[in-house]
Parts: structure tokens; sequence; C-alpha cells
């Protein structure tokens, strides 16, 4: 690790980055157990008793659930669900209310027609929770994913950084994105670019003969520094790496205060 890592310092945030995607694994797993236990009851119960058509429709009802993005606020949510209510009363749909509210949970308020012979099923209430499951257990393996890649690039970062020191000297073929990308995991888990906005555009670049770890230690110095002069301020963060002929360049820039005039002079001496 760098001296602020290998001192402690990062320990508890780096934790606490780990935490958070296996939190969300816990959550899921816990109800993608229940969401099983329940849909083995109703596909004893009721699918057998669903029609050819109906059963059709149940497995469209579910792949148009799958393609939900889950973009919408709750606000949202609530006031799609009141004019989903009003509509299926239209159609005659007992309990449209709740029938409405898992509706738009599951992404599903508009061309509502087709879905009709679902819907004045005696069995729309389980059918509805079925179809609900499995798409509960559709976007629970996603989140499940979501955080294994977290997990798995915090690990990769944390494996260059611990490892820096006793292989600073050693020479391999690296990417450049890499180095930069360990560095801002490292603050990121350490809560110092949270009022900031970051950009980065990494150009298609090769890998290139160099020392990794002191590359890292490089990119985490320049970005400390543009970090550190926006000064906890709101502020944007901006990182650019390019091939111009035969070098690689790297351009980092802020909205911090900037280097005085008066020391630009100095500004690489030790």
């Amino acid at each position: 690790l760098s001296d602020m890592a290998a001192s402690g310092a990062c320990l508890p945030q780096i934790i606490h980055e780990l935490n958070s995607p296996l939190s969300s694994i816990r959550a899921n797993a816990a109800n993608s157990v229940h969401a099983l236990a329940s849909l083995r009851q109703d596909f004893q119960d009721i699918f057998p008793q669903l029609t050819s058509e109906q059963q059709a429709l149940f497995w469209a009802m579910v792949e148009r659930a799958w393609q939900y993005a889950h973009h919408l606020s709750t606000s949202e949510e609530r006031k799609l669900s009141r004019a989903l209510e009003t509509e299926l009363e239209t159609y005659h749909v007992n309990n449209a209310e709740e029938v409405a509210e898992t509706l738009v949970e599951m992404g599903i308020y508009e061309d509502i027609a087709p879905l009709l012979p679902l819907l004045h099923s005696p069995h729309c209430g389980r059918i509805l929770q079925a179809a609900y499951n499995l798409a509960s257990l559709h976007y629970g393996t996603r989140g499940i994913h979501t955080a294994l890649d977290r997990i798995s690039h915090l690990i990769a970062t944390l494996k260059q950084l611990v490892f820096s020191a006793s292989v600073a000297e050693n020479r391999s073929d690296a990417a450049i994105s890499d180095g930069i990308e360990a560095a801002f995991t490292l603050y990121h888990a350490l809560k110092l670019t949270k009022n900031i906005q970051i950009a980065k555009q990494y150009d298609p670049l090769p890998a290139i003969p160099c020392q990794p770890a002191k590359l890292i230690q490089v990119w985490k110095n320049l970005l400390r520094n543009a970090i550190d002069a926006m000064e906890g301020k709101t502020g944007t963060l901006a990182v650019h790496a390019a091939q111009q002929q035969d070098e690689i360049v790297v351009a980092i820039t802020d909205s911090g205060h900037g280097i005085p005039p008066e020391i630009h002079s100095r500004v690489f001496e030790p």
C-alpha cells in the first residue's frame, strides 16, 4: 500500500467498501430464497389451471418485467399506479389498486389490454405474485453480478496497492488506465471524491513496459493534488489518456485554485 494505506489509515474505509456489495449479495440471496419457495407452490397449484393462451401471456408478462430498468422514482411510480388503477377499473379488473401497484413495480404500465385474460382470472393475485417473484429473481441475480464485479474490482485494486512496495522495482507490461483506476478506487474508499464530479476518458492504448507500482504512486500523487486543490468543495476532475504519435499523454485537470504563479518554476523540484 501507499504510505497512507500502509499505516492502516484507509483500512476501515476499504472494509466498508467491501461490506456494501456483500450486504447487497446477502439481501438479494435472502429475497431469492423467499421467491423460490413461493414460486414452487404457485407452479404446483395455479399454473396447471391456466389455459395455453394464459400461460403464453404469463411468460410474455415476465419477459416484459425482465426488461424493466428500474428508472422510475417513487413519486413517478405512485402517479403511474393511480393512472393504471383507473384504466383497470374501466376493464372491470378486481382489486384494481393492488393489481396496478404490482404491475407498475414490474415496469408494466402500458399496453395492458393484451394481459386482460390473466387479469380477469380468479387466480389473478397469485399469477401476478408469481410473475413478480420471477422478476425479483432476475433483478436479484443482476444485482449479485453487479456486487461481485465491484468486489472483484476492489480486490484487484488492493492487490496492486498491497504488493506495490515489495515489487516496486519490477518491470512488466501494464495498461495506463489500470493504475489510474487503482488510485481512484483508493480515494473513493477514503471518501475524498464524494463532492467531485469525475470524468474519465481512456482512448484505446497498448500496454506499455513500465514499473506499474511506481506509476500507481504517480497517479495517486497527481490525483491527490487535484483533489486537495478543490479544498473539499464541489468541483470537477477530468482525466484523459491518449496516444500522440509514439507517446502516451495523460492529462489531469481540475476546478481547484491552481498552482500559485510564483512557484510554477519549482513544480518539479524534489
